[in-house]
């Protein structure tokens, strides 16, 4: 009966550190995703404010900060996110296929 007990808790332990790297992984995952989503998203902005609308500077300035607040980040938050992601060539790369598919995605559902 005790060596019973003793691997039920051996497996119990093993199916919760499991589940906690899946949460884990899950999160990082869903963050990257939400990470793509805000640049491709900033640069859509400054596709339709800057050069279709011409906005000058000072007012397009303005929506960006209105974007960072809306997405919840600052802009140093935002920049040192790209400078740690463009360390590395091939995640970088990666990275902005995604931002790329991302902004035609958004670009067929706003019209």
């Amino acid at each position: 009966m005790t060596s019973c007990l003793k691997i039920f808790g051996a497996l119990s332990l093993s199916f919760l550190l499991v589940a906690a790297g899946c949460r884990t992984q899950n999160s990082a995952l869903q963050e990257h995703k939400a990470f793509v989503t805000t640049y491709a998203g900033l640069l859509l902005l400054h596709e339709k404010e800057k050069m279709y609308n011409h906005l000058p500077d000072s007012l397009y300035q303005m929506k960006v900060d209105t974007f960072f607040l809306e997405h919840h980040l600052t802009k140093k938050e935002f920049r040192n996110k790209v400078a740690d992601l463009s360390t590395d060539e091939k995640n970088w790369k990666n990275f902005l296929q995604e931002v790329s598919r991302t902004v035609d995605s958004l670009r067929n559902r706003r019209r």
